[in-house]
C-alpha cells in the first residue's frame, strides 16, 4: 500500500470524480486530476470483481505494488484506478504495460 501522505482521502476523491479525466483501458479505468502537488492515488476495487474482502484487497496490493514500481510517472497526478470485471490474475503482466502506456498519454 501506500503511505497515507500519497493517499488520496475521500475529499480528494470526491474532487478527482467531479473535476478529473478518465481513462479506459481493457482492464481498467483512470480518473485523474493534474495538480500541482506531489501523486495521491487510491485504488477502488468493486465486489464485482470478487465477492471477498479477501480477494479485492490481494488484488489491490498487487496493482499497489505495480504501480510503485513507476512512481516518478505518476508526479503532479491525484489518481483513482478503477479495475474492470475481466482484470484476472494472469492479465497482471499485461496490466502494468497497459498502465505504463495510458498513464503516459495522460503525462503528455
Amino acid at each position: 500500500m501506500f503511505s497515507s501522505n500519497n493517499r488520496l482521502s475521500t475529499p480528494e476523491v470526491n474532487r478527482v470524480f467531479l473535476k478529473g479525466k478518465r481513462v479506459n483501458s481493457p482492464l481498467f479505468q483512470i480518473v485523474y486530476l493534474k495538480v500541482d502537488e506531489d501523486y495521491k492515488v487510491s485504488v477502488n476495487v468493486s465486489k464485482k470483481i470478487s465477492k471477498s474482502a479477501v480477494g479485492r484487497n490481494l488484488l489491490k496490493r498487487r496493482l499497489c505494488s505495480i504501480m510503485k514500481k513507476h512512481l516518478p510517472v505518476l508526479d503532479g497526478l491525484w489518481m483513482v484506478l478503477l479495475p474492470k470485471k475481466n482484470i484476472s490474475k494472469n492479465e497482471l503482466e499485461g496490466f502494468e504495460s497497459n498502465f505504463l502506456k495510458e498513464v503516459k498519454k495522460i503525462k503528455i
